[in-house]
């Protein structure tokens, strides 16, 4: 190898390790400053995206668990609207802020609006994974936590399926959850058919 093609491959590695580390903050920046108003939002996303993905999604998304995930993601675009309506300013970071938090408000109403319409791409595009993870990524983001850089957004399309794959592994290897392992119980009591 030539000189150059070394430098290259380091300076490679160099970028995608401040991209990698970039990404890993949006995970840990809520928890390490404290910011009451994120971890008001990060900490239950963490939960429901946690308990759906074990008792709900193990076998699939339906429509109606598609359709909470598209409310929470709407719920989570509203709350990021009513933050950035005190921080208004004619700046490229404010209209960036604005935008995620547009997109988030218009991802979770098509969410809503797909699965009230009964159609699959609802199930698709609203699993709990793909909701929750925009929600984590861009909250920091959104609060003013981790800066809108164009590294941070190449670390958020580029790491997606390292969380898509981590969840998938941990679909096969944890058991299922009990109510899954169980047959759905029968209604034991019979309606009364004696005349009176």
């Amino acid at each position: 190898m030539h000189a150059d093609s070394l430098y290259f491959v380091a300076d490679l590695l160099s970028y995608f390790s401040i991209i990698f580390f970039d990404w890993l903050n949006l995970f840990t920046a809520p928890f390490a400053k404290g910011d009451s108003d994120v971890l008001w939002i990060i900490v239950p996303i963490y939960l429901s995206w946690l308990l759906a993905e074990y008792y709900q999604e193990k076998a699939g998304t339906s429509i109606g668990n598609a359709i909470s995930n598209g409310f929470i993601g709407l719920w989570v675009g509203i709350d990021w609207a009513r933050r950035l309506a005190g921080e208004f300013a004619l700046t490229a970071v404010f209209a960036g802020k604005a935008s995620i938090t547009v997109s988030m408000f218009i991802y979770g109403s098509l969410v809503i609006y797909n699965g009230m319409k009964g159609r699959k791409l609802a199930m698709l595009i609203g699993r709990v994974k793909e909701v929750s993870y925009l929600m984590i990524v861009f909250s920091p983001i959104v609060y003013g936590l981790v800066p809108l850089t164009f590294d941070t957004i190449i670390g958020i399309v580029l790491f997606f399926p390292l969380v898509y794959g981590i969840t998938g592994i941990a679909d096969k290897i944890l058991p299922s959850p009990p109510e899954e392992a169980k047959p759905a119980l029968k209604n034991e009591t019979q309606p009364n058919t004696e005349k009176q």
